[in-house]
């Protein structure tokens, strides 16, 4: 996990990571609300919703795993 990543695992709803094609792979484990989720979201370059998931992630480098804040509006795609 990165040390930049300031959440604590109790506020994060799953774990992020960039591979070395830059893709963004994410594994969702709970809701924004708080209810159980086992979900994984895969992200190529050439996805309309990259830049903003990446924005949500607050960057990352490949190899880099971060957790993953809830969203305040809206759901991933």
């Amino acid at each position: 996990m990165s040390k930049d990543n300031q959440l604590k695992g109790s506020d994060s709803i799953g774990e992020a990571w960039l591979d070395d094609s830059g893709t963004i792979h994410m594994h969702l484990s709970r809701t924004s609300d708080g209810q159980d989720l086992n979900a994984v979201f895969t992200y190529l370059k050439t996805d309309p919703n990259y830049e903003k998931i990446l924005q949500h992630l607050g960057g990352l480098i490949q190899g880099e795993k971060k957790l993953v804040p809830p969203w305040k509006n809206e759901l991933p795609r």
